[in-house]
Order: C-alpha cells, then sequence, then structure tokens
C-alpha cells in the first residue's frame, strides 16, 4: 500500500531532494507525494529540481501534487515585469534567491518553466487535509480566499472545515505540529544549511506518522534520519 508524503521549500538543493527520496524508498507509482511549493531559488540547482518534476508527473500522474509557492509566485510576475507589493518584482526575486535560480538555467529558456509554473495550483483539498504553501483565512473557504493570502501569509490559524492545515513557507528548526491551530509545518530551511545554520530537508509520512530528513549542512554528519511524527497531543 502506497503512502501519503509531504514536503517543502526545496529551494534548490537538488542533491539533498533525490538522497532524501531514494533513502526513504520513494516509489511513484505507489506513493502519493504532495509538494507544497519552492522548488527555486536561494539554493544552486533549481533548473535540476524542475526538470525532475515536470519528467515525475509525465509518470506519476494524479500521485504526485506539486503545489505553487511563494518564490514560483514572485518569479513569475519578475518574468511578466508586473510588480509586487508595490515594488519592482525583478529586484526583489533576485534579492530572495532568484540569482543563484538564473545561474541554475544559465542560457537555458526560462519561458516553458514559467508556464509549468503558472499551472501550479496553489492549494489541494483531502479528507482530513488542507495542503497550501504558506497558509489559510480561518474563517472563509479556500475558494473564497486571495490565493495571495494562501502563498504568503505567516499566520497560523485553525481553518473552519476542520481539516488539518499543511505548510510551508516559514521556517521551523524541525517538522513542527501546532495543535491550537491545528497545523502542520513541514519548512525546516533545507537552504540554510549553505550558511551553516543547521537545515534540514524533511518529508512526512502522513500514512504512518513519521518525520524523515536528511542535514543540509556540511558540519553535520550525513545521513537519513527517521523519527515518529507527533501530532493531536
Amino acid at each position: 500500500m502506497g503512502r501519503t508524503l509531504v514536503m517543502s521549500d526545496i529551494h534548490g538543493m537538488a542533491d539533498e531532494l533525490f538522497l532524501l527520496l531514494d533513502g526513504i524508498g520513494y516509489r511513484h507509482n505507489a506513493d502519493r507525494l504532495i509538494v507544497l511549493g519552492d522548488y527555486i531559488d536561494r539554493g544552486p540547482n533549481s533548473k535540476d529540481i524542475l526538470d525532475y518534476f515536470i519528467k515525475l508527473k509525465k509518470v506519476a500522474g494524479k500521485k504526485l501534487v506539486l503545489l505553487r509557492g511563494n518564490h514560483e509566485d514572485i518569479c513569475i510576475k519578475a518574468f511578466h515585469d508586473k510588480p509586487a507589493f508595490g515594488q519592482d518584482a525583478t529586484s526583489l526575486w533576485l534579492d530572495n534567491g532568484g540569482d543563484a535560480t538564473l545561474k541554475s538555467f544559465g542560457k537555458a529558456n526560462l519561458s516553458k518553466y514559467i508556464t509549468f509554473m503558472e499551472k501550479l495550483p496553489v492549494y489541494v483539498e483531502l479528507d482530513k487535509y488542507i495542503f497550501v504553501h504558506g497558509g489559510v483565512n480561518p474563517d472563509i473557504s479556500l475558494s473564497q480566499t486571495d490565493p495571495e493570502d494562501l502563498l504568503w501569509t505567516r499566520d497560523y490559524a485553525a481553518h473552519i472545515s476542520g481539516k488539518t492545515v499543511v505548510v510551508g513557507h516559514s521556517i521551523k528548526p524541525e517538522v513542527t505540529f501546532i495543535s491550537d491551530a491545528n497545523t502542520l509545518c513541514v519548512d525546516t530551511g533545507a537552504f540554510t544549511g549553505m550558511y551553516g545554520r543547521g537545515g534540514r530537508l524533511s518529508i512526512v509520512d502522513l500514512t504512518n506518522n513519521e518525520v524523515h530528513w536528511i542535514p543540509t549542512c556540511s558540519h553535520e554528519a550525513p545521513g537519513l534520519v527517521s523519527e515518529s511524527l507527533m501530532m493531536w497531543c
């Protein structure tokens, strides 16, 4: 029986992504993998990550759910020369890791990747869960919520649906369940390992209540760590 797996905020850390998926025995034809966005920026290999998921989607189909993150959002705005929060989107993107993305692409054509990112949904709902990059407006349905809020908010709140909200976007030192907001936070700062700050790339197995992660800081011993996921305690 396949697992439901969720991760977020890979941020160009392709080597770590491949090690993590290999380490947990990810099977694209059996496991459902949900990624909450921020594939690009900051880390060195954004293009490799997009290429991987574009190719994987063709064989995994509906078992691979790829959401848009705020970094894809700002990249799209920069590409189309649209403003972001009253600022120049290109400058904002480059100042927040977009320079690393451009470097990873070199002379490759970015336009087809923009089209791919534009097609990514901003949320998905299952029977017990809401998956979204940033967070939710607690008092209204997702379909009525401004997509910008779903991508950019850092507020945690229990949703009126009663479903557990699973988010990335805001870094935690470890996968964290915020009980009073019924929110599971899975962004563990993968890219921060480049700066010696103890980053992790984490993936959550919702089927078996487990967390798997690998360190991204060169000062930490490499290897896969598996732990129980503490929720609803």
